[in-house]
């Protein structure tokens, strides 16, 4: 827009200087106005004295060049279109919380919950390949653990992973994921060693937003297993958080550990 007011404003101002062109530059009447002027009364007949030579009109200077309008300053780059700022957990004693996620839980003195190292582990990487800079390391994987504890006296489980989907996830929702994960992850539970698997997707209260999740109960090793599944999109990413109980379903029990962070 600025740049199409200057080139109007440049237009202008060349339409205004080829109007004051038809005169000369000292304003006095030129050849054409003075051929069409009335004629003053002849006096007496007298000697004609010679014609005196008229000066040559004197010669317009051309109209000084307008300077070229200057270039506008390219505006400052946009952050790509979805870039966000996953960020990983923090732990202390037993509570662990994600700004990014908006969400944290409190475990018992009895959960054994796993240092960065282990995290890593879980993803096939050691200690040796982050070095000194674990978070930067694991936030350029495309699926990481953020979370994972266990309690052998309270038979249960709960871990968060986090995959990057990138643009993908701006055109999806929670439970379009579960509509499209089932018969795989079903396939992947039978693959390792699970059988009487039951899954349904359902709907809950978990951190203080309803969402929906998936139900989920299996036999392992002869011992039942029941998981509660929550899925939660932000910003390009996704958070998966599993609650697992084995024997009886105190799935439910474990959700309401978690909180939204305000």
């Amino acid at each position: 827009m600025k740049k199409t007011l200057i080139m109007l404003l440049i237009a202008a101002l060349l339409l205004s200087l080829c109007a004051c062109g038809s005169r000369d530059v000292s304003g006095s009447v030129t050849p054409a106005e003075k051929e069409t002027a009335a004629p003053a009364e002849e006096p007496a007949p007298t000697e004609e004295p010679a014609p005196t030579e008229e000066p040559a009109p004197t010669e317009e200077p051309a109209p000084a060049e307008e300077p070229a309008p200057a270039e506008e300053p390219a505006p400052a780059e946009e952050p790509a279109e979805g870039e966000d700022d996953v960020q990983l957990g923090t732990l202390s004693g037993g509570r662990y919380e994600n700004a990014y996620l908006g969400l944290g839980c409190e475990l018992s003195e009895s959960w054994t919950i796993a240092d960065e190292e282990q995290l890593a582990s879980m993803i096939g990487l050691t200690a040796s390949m982050f070095g000194d800079d674990y978070e930067q390391t694991i936030l350029n994987t495309d699926m990481f653990y953020d979370l994972y504890a266990e309690s052998n006296e309270e038979l249960a489980t709960v871990n968060v992973i986090i995959q990057k989907l990138g643009l993908g996830a701006m055109v999806i929702t929670e439970e379009q994921i579960i509509d499209s994960s089932l018969e795989n992850a079903k396939t992947q539970m039978e693959a390792a060693g699970f059988s009487d698997i039951t899954m349904e997707k359902n709907t809950l209260s978990f951190a203080g937003k309803e969402h929906v999740g998936l139900k989920i109960a299996a036999t392992v090793q002869g011992v039942q297993l029941y998981e509660q599944q929550v899925y939660l999109l932000k910003g390009e990413h996704m958070a998966v958080i599993t609650i697992g109980t084995y024997l009886s379903d105190r799935t439910a029990d474990y959700c309401d550990l978690f909180y939204a962070l305000s």
